[in-house]
């Protein structure tokens, strides 16, 4: 009676292929699921900080038209701060929110966070980071941070006011450059999903 197995060399020969496969698909794979993982946390952030503004407006009974930051704390972070703390701030579960410049920078317990600063009475930025570690001013490179703004009393993606369409914001999100203002309102557009023709990953 005839005995089959495999020799120790065809054993090493299918491993080789399935390691080969592997290296190949392995990046695709954690490539997709980084991507998945920043765009839901894109959303999250988006849900947590309009919610933040609507229960502010609503408790102060202001209407969201009519809102205006107070002079005081444009360009001083310590009134941005102070003000931060005892409105927006009373509806975010945050770790920490620390003066940096003329603007703010807030920690989030998932490990992500914001770099904020008020433009004028009407219009504040928000740079959502992914990791705290890439907070900063003016950071929004399209993968690892990503501009939001407050303009006119309503909490949005970056895309002045709404008016471009999916190529102009494709093309503007496909900058050279570490500042893609309008990578995160191409994501929202396609419903919270980075597709794969997203150019700046």
């Amino acid at each position: 009676m005839k005995n089959f197995g495999f020799t120790l060399a065809e054993v090493l020969i299918t491993l080789g292929v399935i390691g080969v496969v592997a290296a190949m698909t392995l990046p695709t794979v954690i490539q997709k699921q980084q991507k998945k993982q920043t765009a839901v946390r894109l959303q999250k952030f988006y849900n947590v900080m309009s919610n933040a503004f609507t229960r502010y407006y609503a408790e102060e009974g202001i209407m969201p038209e009519n809102f205006q930051f107070d002079d005081n704390i444009i360009s001083n972070a310590q009134n941005y701060n102070d003000w931060f703390k005892n409105n927006i701030g009373k509806f975010i579960v945050y770790t920490k929110v620390v003066n940096t410049g003329n603007g703010i920078q807030v920690a989030f317990s998932d490990g992500s966070g914001f770099y904020s600063y008020i433009l004028n009475n009407r219009t504040g930025f928000f740079m959502y980071c992914t990791q705290y570690k890439y907070c900063g001013a003016e950071k929004y490179d399209g993968k690892n941070s990503f501009l939001f703004q407050i303009n006119n009393g309503k909490f949005e993606t970056y895309n002045y006011s709404r008016r471009f369409n999916r190529d102009e914001l494709k093309m503007r999100c496909n900058t050279t450059n570490d500042q893609r203002h309008f990578c995160a309102a191409l994501i929202e557009m396609d419903g919270w999903e980075i597709k794969d023709d997203y150019p700046a990953w």
